[in-house]
């Protein structure tokens, strides 16, 4: 719920400004923003601000400008005017004639030229960019450390190894791993249900074979051999 900003005798021209602002869900911080400036502009016209002229605008910013006032400040104040003349007072034609200041924003240099050209473009498949995405991503609970300084992984055995020259540290020896004992391995065989021994395997048929007979002896088929 948005509560519109209340002062003691305030101005019909303000409330109106405070209801639009409100009416267009703007913060808190906004209008704030807002009268303020338009506080300012009242100030230098010593008048209402629905009775500036183009040529009253044109003084305002020539006087900011004049005082050195930031150039952020200068647009954040001719937004707040063009809100103002806009949507408030419904003169547009006078928000035109307000000029937002251009300033050029240096950007951090990050890589040089020579470093930059180390790098090229390289496109993946789909899946493969996910996969290299989610090398970089832990599970939960999990966190990252990094190792700084002689720790770093680039030249961590190379400094590790000179500072323990400059220490006079003797290396650590690598544990010497104890041969390993002979490990029985498990009868395969399953034991006898009877007496427990371990029964012969004489065949093994594969998935798919079905075990045969032996033949039927001639005595069980009635034949007699002459």
């Amino acid at each position: 719920m948005n509560e519109s900003i209340r002062t003691a005798a305030i101005s019909p021209l303000r409330q109106r400004l405070i209801d639009d602002m409100t009416m267009r869900r703007f913060s808190r911080e906004t209008q704030r923003n807002y009268i303020r400036d338009v506080g300012r502009f009242a100030t230098f016209l010593r008048r209402s601000p629905d009775t500036a002229t183009a040529e009253d605008l044109r003084c305002f910013q020539i006087e900011q400008r004049d005082a050195g006032v930031p150039t952020p400040t200068m647009n954040s104040i001719v937004s707040a005017l063009r809100f103002l003349f806009t949507h408030t007072i419904d003169r547009p034609d006078l928000a035109r004639k307000l000029v937002r200041v251009g300033y050029p924003r240096n950007l951090p240099i990050v890589l040089s030229r020579d470093g930059a050209a180390r790098y090229g473009t390289m496109k993946l498949a789909t899946d493969e960019f996910i996969r290299r995405f989610l090398l970089h991503v832990l599970p939960r609970g999990f966190h990252r450390i990094r190792h700084y300084g002689l720790l770093a992984s680039a030249g961590c055995k190379a400094n590790v190894e000179r500072a323990r020259a400059l220490l006079a540290v003797a290396p650590v020896a690598a544990p010497v791993a104890a041969p390993a004992e002979p490990v029985e391995q498990p009868d395969p065989r399953p034991p006898f249900p009877c007496c427990g021994g371990r029964m012969l395997i004489i065949e093994t048929f594969q998935r798919w074979m079905q075990p045969r007979a032996p033949p039927a002896s001639q005595a069980a088929t009635g034949t007699v051999t002459p």
